[in-house]
């Protein structure tokens, strides 16, 4: 042990190549975390996790602490297997409460105490454990290192009106929710800061690759220069009716991006070019406002990885501009190729985006936003200051449209986020009132639309004919509907009904099925193959294609059929399913979307609910258009009517409350709210490996990686079972069980694998509706 730790009280330890130990003391930790935080942090945060940073790792002057450091580095084996963790998180928010003696002291408590294990509850009834409880308990113990303390730690939290003014301006917003987000972001400034620091020390070589990417990233005036130069390619594209609506899409967008507002829709019809007319806005709107990044987020993988490819094309002179972030993706960060080595550093960069161009997933970017865990949380800073565009906006989950909307606010009222609502379909976001002018239900700004006329937009880029039949059909009705036609899409709402209808086709040659039943990969080379074949059959091949599906396809899937059956479902949906009907508008005649009803009820749910409230208008209305901008605006007002948008009671969570007794103090429910905030329903869902293998392939590539699996390194591990999720469908215990006992599973490596009853066509056998839809 060298005589520089005993003479140090130390936050870090390193061993050397001379076996020596570095030492990186609690004050230089300290002090470089708190500086880092305080750049990081927006505006009105700055001082505040300058004194979190300043203060979070108080608790390492235990006596305890230092200790345990040693036997850590200990050379005797023995010894540094037994060194016990000591939690010192609990000390630093006792510090802050005793030091800053206003409510700003709670604050700083809240964000100090969850800095490794998450943002607490102020108390957790379950377990008696919760932020009060921490400060009540390390009492003690921080008394018996108060006089450790550099001097500064105390002077550095002399009442500052900054601070004073700080809870005051949150907790005075009328949504209540102000309070909560900024501080879940200054959370992330401080989690991060000390990720970082911590790195630099005790991790060179990440710390020097995180440098790479940062010094090798472009900034968003190359982007700009790269997608112009790569939307000239259109300049001489047919001046099709089409082609000439997508132009003039564009100009819009970019008309757009000089005007200055916080929250922006694009309401276009599918079909018309949102996705590179709203990146178009983005890259001019953040250099005009000197905004850090854009974020792309989506609904679906099925779109995202289409998007990030669109994207990644535009900018494949700067390979890491673009950043695909959701659970399926993988980064491998195995040395070798450049290519290997550029996907190591965007691996690093999930982190804490911090790169100009992310695309995401609406699951990473909200439950990120709602998160308590440090490793969710790290990213949120990098959100502000950002152009955050939301594809297909429709698709937010309405159980959550109020915590949604309230954070979105915040965002754009204090840390400079500018929303991008993006959609054929705008759901009813806004603030709504009764006749007498009270209001029913909370919502986002205005939006400037940057659409001049949705409405004649939506007239001009009208390309189907939409025809509604209410009366009960028999699937087999539907079966031969589908064999009528050469080509034809038919969307259904229930995976089960998608299996029965495949089977009830009669030239299953020429057919494919697409839902859930199916694994990420197995999807994927479907959706390939059906673009395959519509492009061959626009090039002339006469081979029919008939293609049953789930609404999985509907969202952002760039393929276009000339006649489109959809099962009755919420008009949204409808629209959806338009847009994969002559989405080119090439047909000499208008395409045809069928929407028809099957006999019996669908499960009670979501879908079921949207399907019932599009019934009544169309009953009410026989002759409704439904792609009408106007109809969807009734239908989705509608809903509002008849769902709570605030289902799991999030908002009342995030209200902080006074605690009794304590007028310093305040609850907040923050780890209840990470717990809750679930965009996706998988709550006792259990991943099942299946074997599928591409055509010529001799064996599934599940077997090699469930080898992987029996690694000690965790890394490998951890990117092994990301690999994983391309070849895995989550089922219910039930099924799992009856898989289990009929010998159709076993568990191999520690998860569960399918040995037989996976059909190439339909996926997973036997079916039910068992099957969650995977989207992050």
């Amino acid at each position: 042990m060298t005589d520089k730790f005993t003479a140090l009280y130390a936050a870090h330890l390193q061993e050397q190549d001379d076996h020596t130990l570095a030492v990186q003391s609690i004050e230089e930790h300290s002090l470089q975390t708190a500086e880092l935080a305080k750049f990081m942090a927006p505006a009105p945060l700055k001082y505040l996790v300058y004194l979190a940073g300043l203060w979070h790792d108080s608790g390492k002057y235990q006596d305890e602490f230092q200790t345990y450091l040693r036997a850590l580095y200990n050379p005797d084996p023995e010894i540094a297997s037994r060194a016990k963790r000591v939690i010192h998180a609990g000390l630093g928010a006792v510090h802050a409460s005793q030091v800053c003696t206003n409510p700003c002291g709670c604050m700083l408590s809240y964000l100090i105490a969850g800095h490794h294990a998450g943002l607490p509850d102020w108390e957790n009834t379950s377990s008696n454990k919760g932020l009060g409880y921490t400060l009540h308990s390390c009492a003690e113990s921080y008394a018996a290192i108060r006089k450790r303390l550099p001097e500064d730690w105390f002077q550095a939290a002399l009442p500052d009106q900054e601070l004073a003014s700080l809870l005051m301006r949150f907790s005075k917003d009328k949504r209540g929710s102000s309070l909560s987000t900024a501080l879940r972001i200054a959370f992330s400034c401080l989690v991060d800061a000390d990720f970082l620091d911590t790195e630099a020390f005790m991790a060179r070589h990440r710390a020097s690759q995180r440098k790479s990417l940062h010094d090798t990233q472009p900034s968003l005036k190359d982007l700009l220069s790269a997608f112009d130069l790569y939307m000239q390619r259109y300049a001489s594209a047919p001046a099709t009716h089409v082609n000439t609506l997508r132009r003039q899409i564009k100009q819009d967008a970019d008309r757009g991006a000089e005007k200055e507002h916080a929250i922006f829709s694009l309401t276009v019809p599918t079909g018309g070019g949102k996705t590179l007319a709203s990146l178009s806005f983005a890259l001019r709107y953040a250099l005009r406002q000197g905004k850090k990044r854009i974020i792309y987020a989506v609904p679906y993988t099925s779109i995202i990885e289409q998007t990030a490819a669109v994207f990644r094309e535009i900018f494949k002179d700067y390979p890491l501009a673009v950043l695909e972030h959701h659970g399926s993706v993988v980064y491998d960060t195995n040395a070798g190729s450049e290519q290997e080595e550029q996907r190591g550093l965007l691996r690093l960069a999930t982190e804490n985006w911090d790169v100009p161009l992310i695309v995401t997933t609406n699951v990473q970017l909200f439950e990120s936003l709602f998160a308590a865990r440090t490793s969710r949380c790290r990213k949120v800073h990098n959100i502000c200051d950002s152009v955050v565009i939301l594809d297909e906006a429709q698709q937010l989950p309405r159980p959550y449209h109020a915590p949604i909307i309230n954070v979105m606010q915040d965002l754009a009222d204090y840390f400079g986020v500018t929303w991008l609502l993006c959609t054929a379909t705008q759901p009813a976001l806004g603030v709504e009132y009764d006749p007498f002018g009270r209001v029913l239900k909370h919502g986002l700004a205005v939006p400037y639309e940057l659409v001049p006329d949705p409405l004649a937009l939506s007239s001009q880029l009208r390309r189907v004919t939409v025809h509604t039949d209410l009366k009960p059909r028999a699937l087999m009705e539907i079966a031969s509907r589908i064999d009528d036609e050469e080509c034809v899409l038919c969307i259904v709402n229930t995976r089960r009904k998608a299996s029965e209808l495949f089977n009830l086709i009669s030239d299953r040659h020429n057919s494919l099925h697409l839902s859930a039943n199916m694994c990420p990969a197995h999807r994927s080379r479907v959706i390939s193959e059906i673009k395959r074949r519509l492009k061959e059959r626009s090039q002339g091949n006469t081979r029919p294609l008939r293609v049953i599906s789930t609404q999985l396809v509907e969202a952002g899937v760039d393929i276009d059929f000339p006649v489109v059956l959809r099962e009755l479902c919420g008009l949204d949906s409808i629209a959806q399913a338009a847009g994969r009907c002559n989405r080119s508008g090439l047909l000499p005649h208008q395409g045809r979307v069928e929407v028809f009803t099957l006999e019996g009820n669908l499960p009670l749910g979501h879908l079921r609910f949207c399907a019932d409230v599009a019934r009544e208008l169309l009953v009410s209305e026989p002759d409704l258009d439904v792609l009408s901008p106007e109809t969807v605006r009734r239908y989705f007002s509608l809903l509002n009517t008849k769902e709570d948008p605030d289902h799991f009671g999030i908002t009342d969570k995030l209200m902080p409350n006074t605690v009794p007794g304590n007028p310093q103090a305040f609850k907040v429910l923050f780890r209840s709210v990470g717990d809750t905030f679930r965009l996706i329903d998988d709550e006792g869902r259990i991943p099942l490996i299946v074997p599928y293998q591409e055509p010529g392939e001799e064996i599934s590539p599940i077997f090699t990686l469930l080898e992987h699996l029996k690694s000690d390194e965790l890394s490998v591990v951890r990117i092994t079972l990301r690999k994983l999720q391309r070849y895995t469908i989550d089922i219910v215990p039930k099924v799992a069980q009856e898989l289990e006992e009929s010998g159709a599973a076993q568990a191999v490596n520690g998860v569960l694998v399918l040995s037989s009853g996976y059909d190439e066509h339909l996926g997973l056998i036997p079916m039910g509706e068992f099957i969650t839809e995977t989207v992050i």
